[in-house]
């Protein structure tokens, strides 16, 4: 070992060198996965915030379009009640002023013109709300 001895010490030297600097290598790569872990699961919880809140908007934007799909429908609704109600009353304006022109036979002529000046005036009023209707 003597003849030997500063060449051993020299190699020794060197992997003692090279062990420690693995060491410190797999080291920093701990230190690394450990960073690459965190960075990870701030992003999950990252996505998970997002994605609440993209669902929270979609609930809303759904609510919104139900609830204009709700108005509107009612606004058909009732504008096809207003078109029934006004067919039933003018057949009953008719039927109300036949039966009475027909009860007096000298009053056929004026009948005509009322039924017609009564006709006309009713469906005048119901144009008249159609069209506020149709404005609201």
């Amino acid at each position: 070992r003597r003849l030997y001895g500063d060449a051993v010490g020299t190699i020794e030297k060197f992997l003692w060198c090279k062990l420690h600097r693995l060491e410190e290598l797999r080291q920093r790569r701990l230190e690394w996965e450990q960073i690459k872990r965190k960075i990870i699961s701030i992003q999950s919880v990252a996505r998970g915030i997002s994605a609440r809140v993209q669902f929270r908007a979609m609930v809303h934007q759904q609510r919104v379009c139900t609830s204009i799909q709700c108005w509107w429908r009612r606004a058909m609704a009732t504008s096809h009640l207003m078109a029934l109600r006004v067919q039933r009353n003018a057949a009953r304006t008719i039927q109300r002023a036949f039966r009475g022109s027909k009860a007096n036979d000298r009053t056929k002529v004026s009948a005509a013109i009322l039924i017609q000046s009564q006709w006309r005036a009713f469906w005048t009023l119901v144009q008249y709300k159609i069209a506020i209707f149709d404005i609201i």
